[in-house]
């Protein structure tokens, strides 16, 4: 994760993950939640890893 990455400033703390894919869901400090796609390589530019912001744990069902 690049230094300007969006979630660096997040203090995200990791609480499932996804068996089946690369994506891991994450709490961040103003109670969002963040599904990540761990792309596992050093990246080079803020777009990656991508993330989505689901606003609660409803939301995340949808």
């Amino acid at each position: 994760m690049t230094h300007d990455h969006a979630m660096r400033s997040q203090n995200p703390r990791a609480v499932a993950r996804r068996l089946d894919s690369d994506d891991v869901l994450f709490a961040v400090p103003d109670d969002r939640l963040a599904i990540v796609h761990l792309t596992y390589n050093k990246e080079t530019t803020p777009d990656w890893p991508h993330f989505v912001f689901i606003d609660d744990w409803d939301d995340l069902a949808d």
